[in-house]
């Protein structure tokens, strides 16, 4: 059976790498003006924790120079990165309130890792919250808080040369954010930048089903393994909690892109003609 264009891009997008999940290149995708992003400039993906020699074979054909990792400090100790010889690493954590210890997420151990997170609310007898409540918060602070993702564009803007990855636990909330981020800097549409992130559900599918089969070693309650699966998955009502906070707090993008993440109208100029074919 014939695939489809969309079908075929999001194969190409799609990258093999066995202990890297949902890692991805966001290059090909249309904006604004009739261009695409280039391929091979920026990947996003889930932690780098569990690479070896054949994973980092496949990071060096690609190319890659600069990994960022969006995790909180107490992800990046239970899990630390393991980092190619020839990879420059850089860590600002996606959330910055998570290390503060009054933060919501320093009650199921001060990170986003959705698995730490359930398994501390089953073997601790926490109340589970509100899943989209606890999300959101998270977003919107992301928002509100957007140094990590400045620094980010700046390592952009100071190394146009350099592939770059970034991610966090899973590669699909902070790491989301981010590529949305680098997405609508180069003119793709909220519309687009959408579809990039929801296909996290399709990529992670596997991950995730074996999340949930291994919580059920601890319980069988249906409701309470719907709620886990929500929290595993992306919703585009998160994503949408972004940019509502960043519109309510800077009303444009080009506002947002300026005050926020240090990038003028001539840096957007610089970054479309070196990222746009």
């Amino acid at each position: 059976m014939e695939k489809n264009a969309n079908e075929i891009i999001k194969i190409k997008r799609s990258i093999e790498i066995p202990h890297v999940t949902n890692f991805r290149d966001i290059g090909g995708y249309s904006v604004k003006g009739e261009k695409t992003i280039k391929y091979g400039q920026f990947y996003r993906c889930a932690s780098f924790s569990r690479i070896d020699e054949s994973d980092i074979k496949i990071l060096k054909e690609l190319n890659l120079k600069i990994i960022v990792d969006l995790r909180s400090k107490g992800e990046r100790e239970s899990e630390p990165d393991i980092i190619p010889s020839d990879c420059e690493y850089y860590n600002y954590s996606g959330i910055v309130t998570m290390d503060n210890p009054n933060d919501m997420a320093n009650q199921f151990g001060g990170n986003m890792d959705m698995k730490d997170i359930l398994m501390n609310i089953l073997q601790k007898n926490i109340e589970m919250p509100n899943p989209m409540d606890y999300l959101k918060e998270c977003y919107t602070t992301m928002a509100e808080h957007s140094q990590s993702f400045k620094a980010l564009f700046d390592l952009i803007k100071q190394n146009p040369d350099k592939p770059i990855a970034f991610h966090c636990t899973a590669g699909k909330d902070r790491t989301g954010v981010a590529a949305a981020l680098i997405m609508l800097c180069l003119g793709a549409s909220e519309e687009t930048v959408m579809e990039d992130y929801l296909l996290s559900n399709m990529y992670r599918k596997v991950e995730n089903d074996s999340v949930i089969e291994s919580l059920k070693k601890y319980t069988s309650a249906e409701e309470f393994l719907a709620i886990v699966r929500s929290m595993l998955e992306v919703n585009a009502e998160l994503l949408n909690a972004y940019f509502d906070k960043v519109k309510e707090l800077y009303e444009t993008w080009d506002n947002y892109f300026e005050k926020a993440l240090g990038i003028s109208s001539e840096d957007r100029k610089n970054l479309k003609e070196l990222y746009l074919e």
